[in-house]
């Protein structure tokens, strides 16, 4: 498929929901940026760009991985220049995504739409943990859903900044009732422009600090995204 002529003004919308392994997620995000968008400019798919002499790719990824966190289901959207059909548009992107990337889906979306970012407002995860009982964890996450205030800090250019993880935590839960081990967790952390964005690492610190889930000795093994949950969609 030979690339079409590069307009300004978009005739589709594509929603591409795809796979992000551990080592793609462990690649520089910049660096992995650059390599979507130097992939979209191979794959011949008429992909609006910047207004920038550079024309490079326009993509808005819904919302960015934690460095070191795989996902199972994640979100992008690209606009087209002109409107093609589904296969056509998925053979091209199956082989312009980087490295451990891997298509799953891909949906035509209603140009109009509200631009994805501004739609997500949670995300769940699976962490996978040890150093401690079942029992133990499953009281220290009762203890993180019961409290009023999780106090948290998070380095920044700036230095140390205080906040309140409570707000940003929606659900903690074990993923399972069995005997399995390493124990599974499912947290569901919420994404939003006012109060900021729960991060999966601070929810599991403060589930092993004294004083707020207290569970002595928990390791973290493994955080996988699930997937991100959108306006239209429940947190449960």
């Amino acid at each position: 498929m030979s690339a079409l002529p590069a307009t300004f003004e978009p005739r589709q919308r594509w929603r591409i929901a795809y796979r992000r392994d551990e080592a793609s997620s462990r690649v520089p995000q910049r660096d992995w940026l650059a390599s979507w968008e130097s992939g979209l400019a191979r794959s011949g798919l008429p992909v609006l760009g910047t207004e920038s002499e550079a024309r490079r790719p326009r993509i808005a990824h819904a919302a960015p991985l934690p460095t070191g966190v795989a996902g199972e289901r994640e979100l992008a959207d690209i606009l087209l220049t002109a409107r093609l059909p589904v296969a056509d548009v998925r053979a091209a992107l199956a082989r312009a995504l980087p490295p451990g990337d891997t298509l799953l889906d891909l949906h035509d979306v209603w140009l109009g739409a509200p631009p994805l970012p501004g739609r997500i407002r949670a995300a769940r995860y699976r962490a996978t943990v040890g150093g401690a009982s079942r029992d133990e964890i499953a009281a220290g996450l009762a203890r993180l859903l019961g409290a009023t205030s999780l106090p948290r800090t998070r380095q920044r250019g700036s230095g140390p900044v205080r906040y309140d993880l409570r707000p940003l935590l929606v659900d903690a839960r074990l993923a399972d009732a069995g005997p399995a081990t390493p124990i599974a967790l499912e947290l569901v952390l919420r994404i939003d422009p006012a109060i900021g964005t729960g991060r999966p690492a601070d929810a599991l610190a403060a589930l092993a600090e004294p004083g707020l889930g207290g569970v002595e000795g928990l390791a973290v093994e493994s955080i996988v995204r699930l997937g991100l949950i959108l306006e239209d969609e429940p947190l449960d």
